[in-house]
């Protein structure tokens, strides 16, 4: 370990994909080569002389209406295949703000949404707070998300809602990941991580006039100063209208009679 140096490392952190992923490996791996210098295992430790990887700036990519719009369309020719999965994310993570680990579980032991939280009948979502992952709010991680009109009805149109202990998306990660990637293809629309719910994020505080940034950061689990700094984007009253009727007009026109 000794042997290592500061530009081998650097070399190493290269291999993974610029950004979060690059910066959250630097973060992991610091501490043990701290550790290893108070051992004395090390005589030089690398990480004094190497800066932390950049991470990227406050705007965050985001979809179109018209994106979201081809994505559920591509997605409903799943659901009459009796897939429901992809066709609830995109929902679900478009309207309710959700992180993919908070809908799709990664290992057989990790808690995410269920049906016994999805109180359609109150309109909210509970997000338990072991579903909730880790942010930086002091508050506790539980939070309530309104349930769109809209989202309840592409729920119902959907299957409906399971099960009690059934899990909202079924699947795991590893098998949701090569179908969302499909849907996306058929859609023609590029992949942007966790795009969609940050789509909701900026949409909802453009297109709802009484939907503070402090609200909608409590619907995200989000800090008021991550809403403040990554969310708050160009965009008009309009957009966020177009935006949170997409699921309105598909079903328009899935259910508009054939001439």
């Amino acid at each position: 370990m000794h042997q290592i140096t500061p530009g081998e490392i650097e070399d190493w952190l290269q291999g993974y994909s610029e950004g979060w992923a690059r910066h959250s490996m630097n973060k992991r791996i610091r501490p043990l080569f701290h550790y290893a210098a108070r051992q004395h295992w090390l005589i030089d430790q690398p990480f004094d002389r190497l800066k932390a990887p950049q991470t990227p700036g406050g705007s965050r990519e985001i979809y179109t209406p018209d994106e979201l719009h081809d994505m559920l369309e591509a997605a409903f020719e799943s659901v009459l295949e009796k897939d429901l999965s992809v066709a609830r994310y995109i929902a679900f993570a478009s309207y309710g703000f959700f992180r993919v680990q908070e809908l799709i579980r990664r290992h057989g032991s990790e808690p995410v949404l269920c049906w016994r939280d999805v109180w359609l009948e109150r309109g909210l979502i509970r997000v338990p707070e072991e579903v909730a992952k880790s942010t930086r709010r002091k508050t506790s991680g539980e939070r309530f998300v309104p349930i769109h009109p809209a989202l309840e009805r592409w729920v119902h149109l959907c299957g409906g809602p399971g099960k009690p202990n059934e899990r909202v998306i079924p699947v795991s990660v590893r098998n949701f990941r090569s179908r969302f990637l499909g849907v996306l293809a058929d859609a023609g629309v590029d992949f942007v991580p966790n795009g969609l719910r940050h789509s909701a994020i900026s949409y909802r505080l453009a297109g709802d006039p009484n939907a503070t940034i402090g609200k909608v950061a409590e619907y995200a689990g989000n800090s008021e100063a991550s809403s403040r700094r990554h969310y708050l984007k160009a965009l008009e009253p309009k957009d966020g209208e177009a935006w949170f009727g997409v699921i309105d007009r598909l079903l328009e026109e899935i259910n508009k009679p054939v001439d």
